[in-house]
């Protein structure tokens, strides 16, 4: 038999043709796996990571914003008794130091501070003075309750009213908070 019709029938046997279909299919497998299958695990391992991170600082937020009611509370009782801290109160208020308390308190929670400017406050108590400062604040929500926290631990200090929160950028929240710097009155010393 010619060499010539043994390669055709080689070609024709269903062997051949079984070896070469497995063949093309190994090489369709593996451009497969090579530029689809592996490169979408890639981005799937890159999705569940990101997605492990923000269930993270999910629940520290809903933490942290289940910790809020108990710090309005705290600030509410703090200007019920307002009272007792006016003898803590100075005679007259420092704008430039009690500014730089502001921003130390700040520094210490982490919390960057957008904008500050000035306010008249409306409310009025009946033997002392208030300073108003209004405050544009970003940072992780915990460290914003922190913040609040240090504010409401300082008695010459009254927050107007619960601030209100947006998201912002890189997992942060930014506010605007109204406070009221209380110091005695001139006559009242």
């Amino acid at each position: 038999m010619p060499s010539n019709l043994r390669l055709r029938l080689l070609l024709r046997s269903a062997p051949f043709k079984f070896a070469l279909l497995s063949l093309l299919a190994l090489i369709v497998l593996y451009v497969w796996h090579t530029y689809y299958y592996l490169p979408q695990q890639a981005t799937l391992h890159s999705v569940e990571s990101r997605l492990a991170s923000a269930e993270s600082r999910l629940r520290e937020a809903e933490h942290a914003r289940d910790s809020l009611p108990a710090l309005i509370k705290q600030q509410r009782v703090l200007a019920d008794s307002l009272v007792k801290y006016r003898g803590a109160l100075p005679n007259h208020l420092d704008v430039p130091t009690f500014i730089r308390r502001l921003i130390d308190y700040a520094n210490d929670s982490h919390v960057t501070i957008d904008k500050i400017s000035r306010f008249k406050p409306t409310n009025k108590l009946s033997d002392l003075d208030a300073y108003g400062i209004q405050m544009s604040l970003k940072a992780r929500f915990a460290d914003l309750l922190h913040f609040i926290a240090h504010l409401d631990g300082d008695p010459q200090v009254l927050i107007l009213s619960p601030p209100s929160f947006r998201a912002a950028s890189e997992g942060k929240v930014s506010t605007s908070i109204q406070i009221t710097a209380l110091y005695k009155k001139e006559g009242n010393k």
